[in-house]
């Protein structure tokens, strides 16, 4: 008999504005919830902040900035981090900038390799529903699904969605 793969376990980290880069390594090492990911999604984040939890927790990590953040005026995105190997990192620039800022969100993206298996995993935060419409944000999550249908195994999308109603949108396309 062929064992089965144990249960994915991702985790998601909104760590605002990578600024308690520290304390989000303690909460992430101390949190019996969040110990041990196979996929870690981070949130505004900056590149030497990923690069320190990444090495913090002997992980591996694909970042990409979305952007200048107009408050700190320091790179500002997402980043997918994995005990795993990394693959095909990938930038998914989103439509609709910010209604003030302009700026475009973007969610990181790469392929997990664990054992046999190549899970497409995206770290994506949405635009807060001040910044940008509904039906922004739905396009958005459109576009995420869109690039997301390319590949041919398990996909995983974990972020800060902003908003209660527009997951529904991966919903539709076939998401669980």
């Amino acid at each position: 008999s062929t064992a089965l793969p144990r249960a994915l376990r991702v985790v998601t980290f909104n760590v605002a504005y990578a600024l308690e880069i520290d304390r989000a390594i303690e909460v992430l090492r101390e949190t019996p919830a969040l110990r041990d990911p196979d996929v870690l999604a981070l949130q505004e984040m900056d590149a030497p902040g990923t690069e320190r939890i990444a090495r913090a927790l002997e992980m591996n990590a694909v970042y990409f900035p979305s952007g200048v953040h107009p408050k700190y005026e320091r790179d500002f995105g997402s980043a997918v981090l994995s005990p795993w190997p990394l693959e095909e990192p990938r930038k998914v620039v989103l439509p609709h900038g910010a209604r003030v800022s302009g700026l475009r969100r973007s969610a990181a993206s790469a392929v997990v390799v664990r054992g046999e298996e190549r899970i497409r995993a995206y770290s994506v935060h949405l635009p807060s529903p001040l910044a940008v419409s509904g039906g922004s944000r739905r396009a958005q999550l459109r576009a995420l699904a869109a690039d997301a249908a390319s590949h041919e195994g398990p996909v995983v999308v974990a972020g800060d969605f902003n908003s209660h109603g527009k997951v529904e949108e991966l919903a539709r396309a076939g998401f669980v």
